[in-house]
């Protein structure tokens, strides 16, 4: 997923003298790069427990990293929406996949208000982590004109909300 809004990226990173996995390669190893994520993403579920509900939220994760880095959807670029569909791909559902998988491997039942709690707190964090991570690239994001959050709302009010929703930002 990162390495998607990598290649999005790549000319404002390099603009802005960011960093970015795709930097020092060429198209075709940033291909393979790619091709390599994607195996290594897979090759688990080959081991590990599979059934509807692990395919389902696979999908869910491929799905919310291509529409938060490519148009059309470039939801990153969306404000809100943006942010809490990093909070779902980065937090939420590969740790619900991994709570899904090990009960499998535990054969052990999940109990549904632990999941919702759980589910819940990884939101919470996941918008807290991604608005911190957008303060941080504010000036790169004002100078590539990157609609984020942050740069809708600003700096001052993203760590207000911050602070009173979701705990303190530092």
């Amino acid at each position: 997923g990162y390495a998607f809004n990598d290649i999005k990226e790549y000319k404002n990173d390099v603009q802005n003298n960011k960093q970015n996995l795709f930097i020092n390669y060429s198209k075709i190893q940033s291909i393979f790069l790619v091709i390599l994520f994607i195996i290594c993403a897979v090759f688990p579920w080959f081991y590990l427990p599979f059934d509807k509900i692990s395919c389902y939220l696979l999908t869910i994760e491929f799905v919310l990293f291509f529409i938060y880095a490519f148009p059309p959807f470039r939801l990153k670029e969306r404000g809100l929406l943006g942010v809490i569909t990093d909070s779902l791909y980065a937090q939420v559902v590969p740790c619900l996949l991994a709570v899904y998988t090990f009960s499998k491997l535990g054969n052990l039942n999940i109990n549904l208000y632990f999941i919702v709690l759980y589910a819940s707190w990884l939101f919470i964090a996941g918008i807290r982590n991604i608005i911190k991570h957008q303060i941080e690239d504010f000036e790169n994001d004002k100078k590539t004109s990157t609609n984020t959050f942050v740069t809708k709302y600003g700096v001052e009010y993203a760590k207000k909300i911050t602070i009173v929703y979701f705990f303190f930002i530092e």
